[in-house]
């Protein structure tokens, strides 16, 4: 009986100090938001900062609005969590309020940031450089460890390993308590390397797995790609493949992507060791439509035979999306030359009544005529707001064109300064826009370095610094004037030049240019050395868009000295001192679209010179300088990388006049190196006398060029064939003097240069005995 009474009374007991727990802890817990209005008001008694990481509770406390003797208000306690937020103090905040003997206790509990003092990566060593992983993350050492970013820096490092094979990695972060903060530990199971081994496609009945995969991104590990799988762009090449059906006209096209098998890889693997599997790609082509009719809709100022002959789509042709799209561009562009810059065009597709047939209709909404109201610059960091506008065929006040707008866009990027240039429109009413000219600058500065090999084991190397968008009158930088300023150095076993050179295209913003340079060249050519001193002033106008003409001032000081005993006889009566000194005048048009490796437009000159004793020359003779080069876009990449093919030719001509009876054999015309017939030495094409050339007085070389892109538009092929020659007058010119170079090359773009990289493997066809020809050339440099 005892023992039973003495369970009762141990089981009340229990009860009582549940429920008396249970009182207290409802007492003591936080106050929801309708306790905390209820104590609105109250007198703060204490306000405490506590928390298992806080050190500097005292400073914490002084940020807070909520203070001792204060009235309680919840929405200043709120205010204060805020703050700390803000001030990235803190990981996290609770605010306890509690009633106590002469008003409220309010508690805000605190779990303090972290400082990092290492990043740690588990196994240390990975594919990718732990250095570099380490500039990725958004967490770095030394500033507040945050929950938020190590999250986000897990699939930083996931991704960048996924880039190289990685597809199955994974990453978890941790944090260890150290002295002074926390090391923020990643621990990186990397697993298998894959890479695409196969690209298939089920169902392409009518467009070839091989032009499917062309116009992909993605890409099987091959000599020139390593396959790896970004997702991505595997989902914009589901879209490219659409689009290429949707072109020829199947536009019930449906492509999708089998689910992608990764191989579990054998025991014992090496990690480095890329592991192949396929990707399979389901295509269910539908019927190929034809266009049944066009019609057109709305109110325009053209009439149905003038929008008609806009179109490059008629009934009978397959419904192309593309030739759909392209005549909805033709019309918006013909009203746009209208100044009806923000006419819309919306191509709609409808089923014909015939099976296999769409009837397409163009909605037109024609604009008003817009004009412009201000035109807005931004981005240009660097480059001065006049250097941009001076390039603009948008004007204030003026109608706004769609070839205004084209040929601005042209004109930035021939400039060579900017990685982009884009024109967007802030409208202000129906027939009034600001223009907005947004640029990313690019490198303009290059630190370039070149060099040759010939089949004599000569050597050369070239230093050239540039910058193509100096500016001498900023004296703090000196870039963003829009001049260019070129400094180089030759030097090899029979070349030694420094030359200085500075150009003002637009002077003062005006059609004029101004140009001024200075060399000092030395040659050891194979029976005497040339030895030059020389100054040049240039002038120049834009007569328009593409048209310019130059007058130009030459001077030069020339010494032949160290004439061989078995020199030809010319060469011997040249040794000594000259003066040279000439006025030229050169007319150029361009229209390139780009400054380096252009795909489209003209590049052409002449140029003539005359040289006269009345400015000083020991010599009186003019020359003709001619170079026309045509460049044709032939294909273009899904990148936008272009096909292009090249066709130069130039053709030189010189004649003594006054009391002059021969030219000197230092100013002749030759032929041959990097910049005419490609496969010899400069200058060893030509007349010669006693086995040594003498030079003539007409020359010629024509050359045709393919390049294109085999790697998006960083790394292009080019082949080459270069014909020359060059003939004691034009009257001696005979194909049967001509010299034939071929070979190829590689153009190289990288992110440090706008210029290419260029590589050379050259081969002469037909040499004569003496002629000294060139293996190698190439050029190399970055920057900045």
């Amino acid at each position: 009986m005892k023992g039973r009474e003495g369970n009762v009374r141990r089981t009340f007991r229990l009860i009582c100090l549940g429920l008396l727990l249970a009182g207290l802890a409802a007492f003591v817990r936080p106050a929801s938001a309708s306790v905390r209005s209820g104590l609105k008001g109250k007198k703060i008694v204490e306000v405490e900062v506590s928390g298992p990481n806080v050190k500097t509770a005292a400073r914490l406390k002084l940020i807070l609005r909520t203070r001792e003797g204060t009235p309680y208000d919840p929405e200043t306690t709120d205010k204060d969590v805020k703050e700390l937020f803000a001030r990235n103090l803190v990981e996290d905040v609770s605010v306890f309020v509690t009633e106590v003997e002469g008003g409220v206790k309010v508690t805000f509990k605190v779990i303090e940031k972290r400082v990092i003092v290492r990043i740690v990566f588990d196994p240390p060593k990975l594919y990718v450089r732990t250095s570099v992983l380490k500039g990725k993350l958004l967490s770095k050492e030394g500033e507040y460890y945050s929950f938020a970013l190590a999250s986000q820096d897990e699939e930083i490092i996931a991704a960048k390993l996924r880039k190289y094979g990685y597809l199955k990695v994974k990453v978890k972060h941790s944090v260890e308590e150290v002295p002074g903060g926390v090391n923020l530990v990643f621990k990186v199971d990397q697993g298998p390397r894959y890479a695409v081994g196969e690209i298939r496609f089920v169902g392409n009945a009518s467009i070839s797995a091989r032009k499917l995969r062309r116009k992909m991104r993605t890409k099987k590990k091959d000599l020139f790609h390593s396959g790896a799988l970004d997702e991505m762009k595997l989902k914009a090449d589901l879209e490219i493949i659409r689009r290429m059906y949707l072109d020829e006209g199947f536009l019930d096209v449906k492509v999708e992507l089998e689910p992608i098998d990764l191989p579990e890889p054998p025991p014992g693997y090496k990690m480095k060791k890329k592991h192949l599997f396929p990707i399979v790609i389901k295509i269910d082509e539908g019927p190929r439509y034809r266009i049944a009719s066009v019609s057109f809709t709305g109110d325009t100022v053209l009439d149905e035979d003038e929008l008609r002959s806009l179109l490059v789509v008629k009934p009978g042709d397959y419904a192309s999306l593309k030739k759909i799209d392209k005549s909805a561009m033709n019309i918006v562009d013909a009203f746009g030359e209208m100044g009806r810059a923000f006419t819309e065009v919306k191509p709609e597709i409808v089923p014909a009544a015939t099976e296999g047939k769409v009837d397409v209709i163009f909605h037109i909404r024609q604009s008003n005529v817009v004009r412009v109201q201000e035109v807005i610059i931004q981005g240009n960091e660097v480059t001065k707001e006049h250097v941009i506008r001076r390039e603009l065929r948008v004007y204030p006040g003026e109608f706004l064109t769609t070839k205004g707008v084209r040929e601005s866009l042209r004109n930035l990027s021939a400039l060579g300064y900017f990685e982009d240039a884009r024109i967007s429109y802030a409208p202000r009413s129906e027939d009034l826009t600001d223009v907005i000219v947004t640029v990313k600058e690019g490198k303009t500065a290059s630190l370039m370095f070149g060099g040759g090999v010939s089949n004599a084991a000569d050597v050369f190397v070239n230093l050239t610094y540039t910058e193509r968008n100096f500016d001498i009158g900023d004296v703090h930088g000196f870039k963003g004037g829009g001049q260019q300023l070129k400094l180089s150095l030759n030097v090899g076993a029979t070349m030694t030049s420094y030359n200085l050179d500075f150009f003002d295209p637009h002077v003062k913003d005006s059609d004029y240019s101004f140009g001024v340079g200075t060399s000092r060249r030395e040659y050891d050519r194979s029976t005497y050395d040339d030895k030059r001193i020389e100054g040049h002033m240039m002038v120049g106008k834009h007569l328009s868009e593409h048209v310019t003409v130059t007058l130009q001032f030459t001077f030069e000081y020339v010494e032949i000295e160290n004439v061989e005993d078995d020199a030809p006889l010319p060469v011997k009566l040249d040794e000594g001192s000259h003066n040279l000194a000439s006025v030229g005048v050169r007319l150029r048009y361009r229209d390139t679209d780009k400054p380096f490796i252009p795909t489209e437009g003209w590049d052409a000159s002449i140029g003539a010179y005359f040289y006269t004793e009345a400015l000083g020359s020991d010599y009186d003779f003019y020359k003709v300088l001619t170079r026309a080069s045509r460049y044709w876009k032939v294909y273009t990449t899904e990148s936008g990388a272009s096909h292009t093919l090249m066709a130069r030719l130039k053709v030189n001509y010189m004649e003594e006049m006054g009391g002059t009876d021969t030219i000197p054999t230092f100013e002749r015309l030759y032929q041959g190196g990097v910049n005419s017939v490609r496969g010899w030495q400069a200058r060893e094409i030509g007349p010669r006398m006693d086995g040594e050339p003498i030079g003539g007085y007409f020359s010629a070389c024509a050359t045709l060029e393919y390049y294109f892109p085999i790697y998006q538009d960083v790394l292009h092929f080019a082949v080459f064939f270069d014909a020359g020659g060059a003939w004691p007058t034009a009257g001696d010119f005979d194909t049967s003097d001509l010299r034939y170079g071929t070979g190829f090359g590689l153009y190289i773009r990288t992110p440090l240069s706008p210029a290419p990289l260029r590589i050379y493997y050259t081969d002469a066809l037909n040499p004569k005995d003496g002629e000294d020809t060139e293996v190698v050339q190439f050029s190399f440099g970055f920057f900045f």
